[in-house]
């Protein structure tokens, strides 16, 4: 019994790590085939550049209303991390 939990444990890291690996392949594949991006958004939509007396350039972009992300109190963390931190 020992010998088998043994081997389990030496050979159950590749399994997940050959399992993990497949699936993310498979979700990174459904995501590039469920919304092709055939729209090309413009990144800003207006830019302010300023010149100073040496040459040079001072700009500031601003973002477009699209890419505009509505406040939440997540800190910038996925929701899986502050679940495992007990933050939700």
């Amino acid at each position: 019994m020992a010998e088998l939990i043994f081997l389990i444990g030496l050979l159950a890291p590749f399994i997940l790590m050959i399992w993990l690996v497949r699936t993310r392949i498979r979700s990174q594949a459904k995501m590039a085939a469920s919304e092709p991006s055939e729209i090309e958004l413009d990144r800003f939509s207006t830019e302010q550049a300023d010149s100073s007396a040496d040459g040079l350039v001072m700009g500031r972009q601003h973002t477009a209303d699209h890419e505009i992300i509505p406040p939440d109190h997540s800190g910038g963390e996925p929701a899986g991390i502050r679940a495992m931190q007990g933050r939700r």
